[in-house]
């Protein structure tokens, strides 16, 4: 372990699992042949084949595969861990970490801890915020798309099917289309259903909006089947285009709104400059002076990353759309789905609202990707195009 000696940041001495330094350059990171498999293998139990931490961990028993820590003593790595106690034991942490460790994208994460000082060497974990995080210093384990999901699916509430070690498919996904709290899962006679958990806790509050399970998975299968047509549609659509002469990627509507946002921005700018003279003119009080200038710092900053997201959707335009863009990719892995799984939840959907009477809706994964081709495919147009953006079914 090395310390920082202006701010007491730990610095690891051990290459996180998956990699192993570089013997011509401590400093450099390289893939570990070896574990790094396993890695990749914990990210696809986890988003694609929907496995709980908890299932992972006993696969990985099962296989008789070594825990992080013990593999480092038995490559012989003068490595001691309070968690070791001479077993080859993995953990649900364990997993949690692996999961949530932005190593693997090839980022230096550090930071993570320090200690209290010289004198009192306790290890105290630092808030992510305060994390230092240097990206592209290594060759990446597992891609971007993959992470996210992990990271999406590791803050829902989810709950494991009896003896499998699988999440059940909606686990975390399902919300109450009027009070938005979480759908609860029920057996009665055989029959699995939902029903809103406000309801089920306070009764009066809101209403059950119950749905039986087999009806939800004919459900949500059908609106999945219908989505991915329209992206095969879409996906058309953009080859079309791009076989033209001339292709047009400038937007009409993100160059206009951001130029309104910069109007808008220079105007609160103009606002908060002028507030200070009013304060000295007696126009306004000293309180109301600090509080309007608060205001519009805040509306400042808000106008400031909206301009920032607007030019990078521009560049982003500007770049174009192929057939190969990973919104069609993600459809395109289930192009002939017969039946629903978490993998497939997970990937493609963001939540599920349930409606009182068993309608739904289904917010798509996507969602700025499907508009952002959307508006492409009609700024090259010449025709009207009728596109439907499937959302309801029920």
């Amino acid at each position: 372990m090395r310390v920082c000696c202006v701010c007491h940041i730990i610095w690891p001495s051990f290459a996180p699992y998956g990699y192993h330094k570089d013997p011509a350059d401590k400093h450099r990171l390289i893939i570990d042949t070896e574990t790094a498999p396993i890695v990749r293998d914990v990210f696809h139990w986890f988003v694609r084949e929907g496995m709980s931490k908890a299932g992972i961990v006993k696969k990985l028993i099962e296989l008789g595969i070594p825990c992080p820590a013990a593999y480092k003593r038995l490559n012989g790595m003068n490595y001691n861990s309070p968690s070791l106690k001479g077993e080859s034991l993995w953990s649900a942490q364990t997993i949690t970490h692996m999961l949530s460790n932005q190593m693997y994208l090839g980022h230096m994460v550090q930071g993570r801890q320090k200690v209290k000082s010289y004198k009192v060497h306790t290890r105290v974990k630092m808030p992510e915020e305060e994390w230092f995080i240097k990206e592209d210093t290594h060759d990446p384990i597992v891609d971007q798309a993959i992470f996210d999901q992990a990271q999406d699916l590791l803050q829902r509430d989810t709950r494991t099917a009896p003896n499998s070690g699988k999440l059940y498919p909606f686990s975390g996904f399902l919300r109450c289309a009027d009070c938005g709290k979480a759908m609860v899962r029920r057996t009665s006679k055989d029959r699995v259903y939902y029903a809103c958990r406000t309801y089920t806790t306070s009764g009066s509050i809101c209403s059950k909006h119950t749905i039986r399970h087999d009806k939800l998975e004919r459900l949500v299968l059908a609106a999945l089947q219908q989505q991915i047509d329209l992206v095969d549609g879409l996906a058309v659509l953009i080859d079309e285009i791009n076989s033209a002469p001339i292709v047009r990627t400038v937007s009409k509507r993100l160059e206009s709104s951001l130029k309104q946002r910069k109007q808008e921005f220079e105007r609160a700018k103009a606002i908060r400059t002028g507030l200070f003279m009013d304060w000295k003119n007696g126009d306004i009080t000293r309180e109301e002076y600090h509080g309007l200038k608060q205001e519009l710092e805040d509306k400042e900053a808000r106008l400031k990353q909206d301009i920032a997201r607007l030019e990078e959707e521009i560049r982003d335009m500007a770049q174009g759309i192929t057939s190969s863009d990973p919104f069609f990719e993600a459809f395109r892995r289930h192009n002939v789905v017969t039946e629903i799984n978490r993998g497939i939840v997970s990937e493609l959907i963001k939540v599920i609202h349930i409606h009182e009477g068993g309608d739904i809706d289904i917010d798509f994964n996507f969602a700025d990707q499907h508009r952002r081709v959307v508006e492409f495919i009609e700024n090259n147009r010449k025709t009207d195009l009728v596109l439907v953006d499937v959302r309801k079914a029920g």
